[in-house]
C-alpha cells in the first residue's frame, strides 16, 4: 500500500459529542520548510474542550494557518499524534462546521477532526475512521430554569430549543413534546450566547 492510500485509510481520526469521526483524508503531499510532509487538518477551533482558538502557543497549541491565533484541545492533541506518527509537520486550518467535509473532498485539507457523527449522507462524500471518543449528549439549559430539573426528554415539554446547523442533533429536537423549534445556529458559541440571552 503506498503512502497516499495509507493516509487515506489511517489518517482520519475524529471525535464526537456522541460519536467521533473524521472526514476522508488526502495525503500530506505538501512539504514544510523542514522538508517533511505536511498533514493539513481542519477543525472549527471553537468547540472547547475538543478544539478552540487562543492567542498564544501556551500548553502546546498549534498555529492556525493564515492566522495569528493558535488551536488547542483534544482534537489538536490527536492531530499532533497523527502527524508525529507519520513523520509529518502539522498544519491546522480553521474552517466553519459546514465547510469541513467539502474541504476534505476538495483537497484543501487532508483530514477533519471534529465532533461529527457518522451518517449515511456524509458517507456519500467522505470516509470515516473509528471514533476516538464517545460522549454523552445533553441539553444545555439555564441553571435557574424549569428545564434544569428535567430528567427525560418528556420533561422538556413546551421548551424553546435549537441546535447546531447541519448536525444530527437538530433533527432530534422533534422528540421534545410541543417543542418550539428555532432555526439552527451556525456554531456552539452562538448557541451558548442565544441560551444565556434567553
Amino acid at each position: 500500500m503506498n503512502l497516499k492510500k495509507f493516509l487515506k485509510a489511517a489518517l482520519c481520526g475524529a471525535m464526537v459529542v456522541a460519536m467521533a469521526v473524521t472526514a476522508g483524508c488526502g495525503g500530506g503531499d505538501k512539504k514544510a520548510d523542514s522538508g517533511k510532509k505536511v498533514l493539513k487538518v481542519g477543525m472549527e477551533c471553537a468547540y472547547a474542550p475538543y478544539n478552540w482558538s487562543q492567542p498564544s502557543a501556551d500548553g502546546g497549541a498549534v498555529k492556525i494557518a493564515g492566522s495569528n491565533e493558535y488551536a488547542y484541545g483534544y482534537d489538536v492533541m490527536i492531530a499532533k499524534k497523527l502527524a508525529d506518527s507519520m513523520g509529518a509537520d502539522l498544519e491546522i486550518h480553521k474552517i466553519e462546521w459546514d465547510g469541513l467535509a467539502p474541504a476534505v473532498v476538495s483537497g484543501k485539507i487532508d483530514a477533519a477532526i471534529a465532533g461529527m457523527s457518522i451518517t449515511s449522507k456524509r458517507k456519500e462524500s467522505v470516509d470515516f475512521t473509528k471514533p476516538y471518543y464517545y460522549a454523552t449528549v445533553v441539553a444545555l439549559v439555564k441553571k435557574d430554569s424549569p428545564q434544569a430539573q428535567a430528567k427525560s426528554v418528556a420533561d422538556l415539554k413546551g421548551s424553546v430549543a435549537t441546535s447546531q446547523l447541519n448536525t444530527i442533533w437538530y433533527d432530534q429536537i422533534d422528540q421534545v413534546p410541543d417543542v418550539k423549534k428555532l432555526p439552527a445556529i451556525d456554531n456552539v458559541p452562538g448557541m451558548i450566547v442565544a441560551l444565556k440571552s434567553g
